[in-house]
Parts: C-alpha cells; sequence; structure tokens
C-alpha cells in the first residue's frame, strides 16, 4: 500500500499549484483529466443550449478550451503528455467536422 503525504503539509503560500500536484499523485493524474473533462462538457453544453443545433460548433469551441486548459496544465506540470496529445487530435477531429459542415452554404 502506498503512503501518501498529509494534504495538510503541503505549503500553499509558496506554490499553490502544489494542491494540485497533490491530487494529482493520488489519482495517478485522473484528476487533471476529469477537469479538464468537465470543464468541456460544461462549456459544450452552455454553447448548445444558446446555439440550438449547432453540435460541430459547440465541439469546436469546448475542444479549443480544453487544449488551451491542457496546455497550461501541461506547461504547469499537471497534465500528461498523453492528454495533450488526446485533447489536440479532439480539436483537430473537431476543426475538420466543423469545416465540412455544409449546412451553411446554400
Amino acid at each position: 500500500m502506498t503512503l501518501y503525504e498529509n494534504p495538510s503539509e503541503i505549503n500553499l503560500t509558496n506554490n499553490p499549484t502544489g494542491l494540485f500536484n497533490w491530487l494529482n499523485t493520488v489519482t495517478h493524474y485522473w484528476f487533471s483529466n476529469l477537469l479538464i473533462l468537465v470543464i468541456g462538457v460544461i462549456i459544450f453544453m452552455g454553447y448548445i443550449s444558446v446555439n440550438k443545433d449547432d453540435y460541430f460548433g459547440a465541439s469546436s469551441v469546448a475542444s479549443y478550451i480544453c487544449f488551451v486548459l491542457s496546455l497550461l496544465g501541461w506547461i504547469a506540470g499537471l497534465v500528461s503528455g498523453m492528454t495533450l496529445a488526446v485533447v489536440i487530435g479532439i480539436s483537430l477531429v473537431s476543426t475538420a467536422l466543423l469545416l465540412s459542415d455544409r449546412r451553411g452554404t446554400a
């Protein structure tokens, strides 16, 4: 059984990302991955509720915002490289779907 340090031992005054580093260590990077997923789903649903029936636009906006957040998290060491690669792939696919949408041209 792996013992982790107590979260009360983290000095948050020097490094505010210490709590996120601890959460990622305990959950094996699941915390940061699920945080990016939740933010993406919230943005996707918010875009869908404002612009009805624009799923390709919603997926593009959500994937771009998740890409920026995961890139910043990767720079800070909170997100793994595999997660960043998956988010980049999703952004490319959603961009291709958005550009191939023929609904707006008539």
